[in-house]
C-alpha cells in the first residue's frame, strides 16, 4: 500500500468513526440503524464476484458498517435521501446494474460497486478496478439523469465521506429529533461539493 494510500484510509477510518459520534449523539435515525461490519469471509467472496481485489478505502468502509437495516423502524438514509447498502445488497445491484446498459455513455462497469442507494435506479459506485492500494473513484449511476456514469465525482470513497462529515460539522446537515427526520440549507452547500451530485 502506499503511502498516500495508507493516509487516506486512516482518515476514512477517523471521518466514520466521528460521523458516526455526531450521529448518535444527535439521536439521528441511522445510528440505530447500522448493521455489523462485514467479516473477512465475505470481502473475499465479494472479491471472487467482482474478480478484482478490493481496494484498501473499500475494505474500510464495509468494515465499519455492513450498511444499515431498514427494518429499523427509524428513519435510516443519509440526509440526502440515499441509504448505506450493504454488501450483499451492492452485489445485487451490481449485478442489475450491469445486465442493464442503455446507451454506452451509461455503461456499468463490472468493478464498480455500489456504496449508497435511492432505490435501483440510482447509486454512489466506488471503483475497485486499481487494485488494493489505488484510490477509488466515486460515480454516479441514474437512470434518470442524462449525464454519463463515468463522470468522477471524486477521486476517492475518503473525499465523499470527508464532505459528508463536514456539512454535518457545520450544521448544514442536522437531524431534527421531533420531526424524526433530518432539515438542512441548501443555500449553505458549497458549490464545489453541490456540484458532486454526492450531497
Amino acid at each position: 500500500m502506499s503511502q498516500g494510500t495508507g493516509a487516506e484510509s486512516s482518515r476514512l477510518r477517523w471521518l466514520l468513526h466521528r460521523l458516526e459520534e455526531r450521529w448518535v449523539a444527535e439521536g439521528a435515525g441511522i445510528a440505530a440503524a447500522l448493521r455489523p461490519p462485514v467479516t473477512e469471509e465475505q470481502l473475499r467472496q465479494a472479491e471472487a464476484e467482482i474478480g478484482a481485489r478490493l481496494p484498501e478505502e473499500v475494505r474500510v468502509w464495509f468494515g465499519w458498517h455492513d450498511g444499515v437495516d431498514e427494518s429499523a423502524g427509524v428513519q435510516t438514509s443519509l440526509p440526502f435521501l440515499r441509504e448505506l447498502v450493504s454488501l450483499d445488497l451492492a452485489l445485487d445491484l451490481r449485478w442489475e446494474f450491469l445486465s442493464d446498459a442503455p446507451r454506452p455513455e451509461y455503461t456499468y462497469r463490472s468493478a464498480w460497486l455500489p456504496f449508497a442507494s435511492a432505490g435501483p435506479s440510482n447509486a454512489f459506485v466506488v471503483d475497485c478496478s486499481g487494485g488494493t492500494a489505488a484510490l477509488t473513484p466515486i460515480h454516479i449511476v441514474d437512470f434518470w439523469t442524462d449525464e454519463p456514469w463515468d463522470i468522477i465525482r471524486t477521486p476517492s470513497l475518503t473525499a465523499v465521506v470527508e464532505m459528508w462529515w463536514q456539512l454535518t460539522e457545520q450544521g448544514i446537515y442536522r437531524w431534527n429529533p421531533q420531526a424524526g427526520g433530518w432539515e438542512n440549507n441548501d443555500r449553505q452547500i458549497p458549490e464545489e461539493f453541490d456540484q458532486t451530485g454526492l450531497v
